[in-house]
């Protein structure tokens, strides 16, 4: 079943949803062209779901009869916040934003390091909806928040969260980390540095902070492919709690 996200545009009311917003008018009826009968699903963002079914196509609106409301819960037992470096290529970027958002990263943070070449966020429009998208695709009901570009010594600041830093020269491991803490009662952020990696100063001042920091294996990983190992690392623990 197609599903979609809401706009502040369309509306639910007395066992209706009406859609206005111009982009799925668009999608709805010149690109799928659905058809009265059409049983599409809703989502809000917020964790409400509808499946609903077409009764009415008119050019500026679409009328729609709830057939099932429900609140949708799949999310992690935890927030997972993962805090991005910048990449020099714009399209590895935001391969991390769709797959981290199907694994269950909840907000994402771009990151400022010292090896970060990329200094700007560009086209965070393109990004929000990479971010729409792959939500309505894993069948999430919550929508993932993108932050505004933060410093990495300004995020190590961030209040009741336990931070992940994967550092492919540390000693401990990832599995000694989850068999010592056991399980993980705050939220969680994961540190992912740029190409280079983070500099040692960093590291330093990360394990000041109180970062965990360890290795996710012998072989050292491009930065996209660490957040999703990360991502998917922890997703698999704080589930299994």
């Amino acid at each position: 079943m197609h599903r979609f996200l809401l706009t502040p545009e369309d509306t639910v009311a007395n066992n209706l949803v009406l859609i206005r917003s111009e982009d799925l008018l668009h999608q709805w009826g010149k690109v799928l062209k659905f058809r009265i009968g059409e049983v599409i699903a809703v989502f809000d963002g917020s964790g409400k779901e509808w499946e609903v079914e077409i009764k009415e196509i008119a050019k500026r609106q679409i009328s729609c009869e709830v057939k099932l409301e429900f609140f949708k819960e799949n999310e992690l037992p935890v927030k997972l916040i993962l805090a991005q470096s910048l990449l020099k290529n714009a399209e590895r970027f935001e391969f991390v934003l769709q797959k981290c958002t199907e694994l269950g990263v909840s907000e994402f943070i771009p990151l400022l390091t010292k090896r970060t070449e990329q200094k700007f966020l560009h086209k965070k429009e393109r990004l929000e909806r990479i971010l729409k998208e792959a939500t309505e695709q894993s069948g999430r009901a919550r929508l993932p928040k993108l932050e505004e570009l933060g410093k990495f010594a300004d995020v190590l600041k961030l209040k009741n969260v336990l931070v992940l830093m994967p550092h492919p020269v540390a000693d401990e491991k990832f599995a000694d980390i989850k068999a010592r803490l056991g399980s993980a009662s705050r939220d969680i952020l994961i540190c992912i540095g740029p190409e280079g990696g983070f500099m040692e100063d960093e590291v330093d001042l990360a394990r000041e902070s109180g970062a965990l920091i360890f290795n996710i294996g012998k072989r050292i990983l491009r930065a996209e492919t660490a957040a999703i190992v990360m991502a998917t690392l922890v997703g698999e623990w704080v589930e299994g709690m």
